[in-house]
Parts: structure tokens; C-alpha cells; sequence
């Protein structure tokens, strides 16, 4: 193309499988496959129209959005959609037993946490998620409303359905002058088992039976240390004819922060 305004592209990507793109930056993720990946990336009025779609074995993801990359930061705005969402193991699998070592060092440290990956570009997206593998993941539905402005994350509303029980949180965290964090959720009969872990692992909570939470909590520093210190707000927690560990009983009078 001679001018940006004719500017049209099309790609496709194939691979046999979603473990052997893993490979490529050392991840061991799911043998789901076979994998197609097409895009179309072209010029509009408002920007550069960016279209994705992905195919891993039953998982769909649809993309469709909006760059503009003369904005300072650049902006991208639209939807994308999922069905049959599975989130892979993105973290590196490290052969052999854990081993429990004496941590000597804060568990939350003093260093002031840097924020400016959040300004690299602002985000207005909206993402749903209609369906969810029930072998890989205990989700069954989700709905996200991103918004990103000048280093400013917003997650609101935003929406986990359970086959029992759903959750509904606001996130915020401002990030201009002091950080500062804000956390809100609502829940009826949540499993926190099926909850917490997303992909369906069967990881020990220690807690048993559905409950109903509402909390809301803010939190504001520049470390680690000062955030989780200045850590306020209400929970409330409700087991419904269910049983808790002492061991995360005694925790409540442990002091994790130092």
C-alpha cells in the first residue's frame, strides 16, 4: 500500500496444538488443539480496525477492535468475546516436591511499586464471556467492563457465574499521586473452592459448604507494605451449613504484615 488509508492485512496462524505454542515461550500448557488464529487489520476513520478470531479445539475467542495509535497514550476500545473459555497454566510447572523454607525477608516489601506499564496505553474494552470448559474450568460465565485512562484501571461491573452461586465485584486502582485501591464484591452461595481456583484443580481450601460475602475494602501506599498496612473496610462472611479449618481461624490473629 502506498497510503496508511489503504492499509489492509490479513494473517492466519495454525499449530497442532496450544501446548506447542506454550513451548515457544516456555510454558506447559494443554494439548488443545488443533489451533487457528486469523486477523484482519485495517484502516478506518477512527483508527486501525483490528479483528481476531481464535480456534483451540472447542475454545472460540472473538476480537474486534479499535487502535488509535496518534493518541498519546494510544487507546483501544471494543468487545471481545469467548465461548468455551479455559484459562491454561501460565505459570512454569517445576518438576519435584516443594520444598517449605524459613522466609526471613517481609513477605510485603518497602520498595515503591512502579505503575508505569499501566500507562503504556489507555483501554476502554468490554469482554464476555458466554461459555466455559467444565472438564478445565468451574467457571461458567463472565462479564468484564475494562477501563484504563492515564495509568487508571477500572474493572466495573464485572460478573463470575458458578453452576452454584455468582459474584459481583467493582476493582479500582488509581495509581496518580498516591496509589490508592479499591475492592468491592457481593457473593450468594459461592463454593470457595470452585471460586478460587479457576482452573479446576480441585486445590484444598480448608473451607467446606457455600457462603454468602459482601465486602468492600480500600487500600492506599506506595509499597506493598503501606497498601496491605492501610488495608480498610467490612467483610462479611456467612457459612451455610459448612465447616472451617482452625488452622485459617488462627490466622485471623496472626499478624501477616509486620
Amino acid at each position: 500500500f502506498r497510503h496508511l488509508n489503504t492499509l489492509m492485512l490479513d494473517s492466519r496462524l495454525t499449530a497442532t496444538d496450544l501446548q506447542s505454542i506454550g513451548a515457544l515461550f516456555d510454558r506447559q500448557w494443554d494439548p488443545v488443539g488443533p489451533v487457528q488464529f486469523d486477523t484482519r487489520i485495517s484502516k478506518v476513520a477512527n483508527g486501525i480496525d483490528i479483528k481476531a478470531y481464535l480456534t483451540a479445539d472447542k475454545l472460540v475467542v472473538d476480537a474486534d477492535l479499535i487502535a488509535d495509535l496518534t493518541a498519546s497514550p494510544p487507546h483501544v476500545s471494543g468487545n471481545i468475546t469467548a465461548k468455551q473459555f479455559f484459562l491454561p497454566d501460565i505459570m512454569p510447572k517445576k518438576p519435584g516436591k516443594l520444598k517449605h523454607k524459613i522466609e526471613t525477608s517481609p513477605v510485603f516489601t518497602s520498595t515503591p511499586m512502579d505503575f508505569s506499564y499501566l500507562k503504556m496505553a489507555d483501554l476502554d474494552l468490554s469482554v464476555n464471556v458466554g461459555s466455559s470448559d467444565v472438564v478445565r474450568s468451574h467457571l461458567e460465565s463472565a462479564k468484564f467492563k475494562i477501563t484504563l485512562k492515564s495509568g487508571d484501571l477500572s474493572v466495573s461491573p464485572a460478573q463470575l457465574v458458578y453452576p452454584r452461586g455468582k459474584l459481583d465485584f467493582d476493582l479500582e486502582l488509581a495509581t496518580s499521586n498516591k496509589p490508592r485501591f479499591h475492592f468491592k464484591a457481593y457473593g450468594e452461595n459461592i463454593y470457595p473452592r470452585q471460586t478460587l481456583d479457576m482452573q479446576a484443580i480441585n486445590a484444598k481450601t480448608g473451607l467446606s459448604a457455600a457462603i454468602d460475602v459482601n465486602l468492600e475494602l480500600t487500600a492506599t501506599g506506595a509499597s506493598q507494605h503501606e497498601m496491605v498496612s492501610s488495608l480498610d473496610g467490612d467483610l462479611y462472611i456467612t457459612i451455610i451449613n459448612g465447616e472451617i479449618r482452625r488452622s485459617l481461624m488462627n490466622m485471623l490473629f496472626v499478624d501477616l504484615i509486620g
